[in-house]
């Protein structure tokens, strides 16, 4: 997304509505870090939630998506400004593809992202940071690390 574009988002994003932690609150960002690229967040409750990316990695130089389902803990963090905190821990799985000419190839892992967000109060918006460790298992099983802070805007 351009610039510009990024821009008229999040000025015209106090028209679209409150970050709210419910059923179906669904919220599209990007995430920046290692790797970095687009997120995307849908609750199934107050403390279920899927979360899903497309990134690409400048170290690797390989494309990566992943869905994981997330497990949050509502009412555990307070005291720290307005809006809700929100920790959570989960379960996932990843794709990539690498683009290296001498040895490309596509892979499969999982991951257990562990992360906490920031809902503001009156805002469409989230904040958050991540850490999501993980194994590689195909075509050859070892360890992965990844992790990031992103924002997302919720419709």
């Amino acid at each position: 997304m351009r610039a510009p574009a990024l821009i008229a988002l999040l000025l015209l994003a106090p028209t679209v509505g409150q970050a709210e932690v419910r059923a179906g609150a669904t919220g599209i960002g990007i995430i920046l870090g290692e790797p970095s690229g687009l997120s995307g967040k849908l609750f199934m409750s107050r403390r279920h939630a899927f979360d899903a990316g497309l990134s690409f990695s400048i170290l690797d130089d390989a494309f990566y998506a992943h869905v994981d389902y997330l497990l949050h803990f509502p009412g555990s963090m307070r005291g720290f400004g307005g809006g809700q905190w929100l920790p959570y821990a989960g379960v996932g799985g990843q794709f990539e593809v690498h683009q290296r000419r001498d040895d490309g190839h596509a892979g499969l892992g999982v991951r257990l992202p562990v992360g906490l967000a920031w809902h503001p109060a009156n805002s469409p918006l989230d904040f958050f940071a991540e850490l999501a460790l993980g194994m590689k298992l195909f075509p050859a099983t070892r360890p992965s690390f990844g992790g990031g802070f992103g924002v997302r805007l919720y419709l």
